[in-house]
């Protein structure tokens, strides 16, 4: 009986050990906010890229990527990856939460990262919309799926917005008319 008292009060401890970390994060995100940079003009040249894989340009180079469907491809924070034979535009706008728990310390909640994405089709803004880790791993947008993957780095104090590195996903789907 004593045991299962002292693992409760245990995990307990955790708990509220984890959820003050969290606080603490959240607290640190607000005094220091992210501010979204102008989405890019459409004139703006990509670096070919071989095969199949999209690979990110560094951000003295470009802040485009050619991307395709159903294949993975990483963003960073005022990158624009463009899907031509779609005429799709993503543009990565933000970090809105990172509570992940860091490198080396024990959490009972992993936390999660959400993050602002600018959709763009044919020249036509479709809207920003949020992507998250845990609540939805994608988003439903015109008739295409946008999924959001590993994020880089691994959490091990407070990042800089233009460290993280996102992997996205865009699918196409056809709705079924009844």
């Amino acid at each position: 009986m004593r045991t299962f008292w002292l693992i409760g009060m245990m995990m307990m401890m955790l708990l509220l050990s984890c959820q003050i970390q969290v606080a603490e994060r959240q607290v640190i995100q607000k005094e220091a906010p992210v501010t979204p940079s102008p989405t890019p003009p459409i004139t703006t040249p990509t670096q070919p890229i071989e095969g199949r894989e999209s690979q990110p340009l560094p951000p003295s180079q470009s802040i485009e990527t050619e991307a395709f469907l159903d294949s993975s491809f990483l963003l960073q924070i005022g990158q624009v990856a463009r899907i031509t034979s779609e005429a799709l535009a993503i543009k990565f706008i933000q970090v809105k939460e990172d509570s992940r728990c860091p490198v080396g310390v024990s959490c009972v909640w992993a936390g999660r990262v959400t993050v602002e994405v600018k959709v763009v089709k044919s020249g036509k803004d479709l809207g920003s919309f949020d992507l998250s880790t845990t609540e939805r791993k994608g988003q439903y947008v015109d008739n295409y799926l946008i999924s959001m993957g590993k994020v880089s780095p691994s959490p091990s104090g407070q990042l800089k917005p233009e460290e993280y590195t996102v992997a996205f996903t865009v699918s196409k789907f056809v709705r079924k008319t009844t």
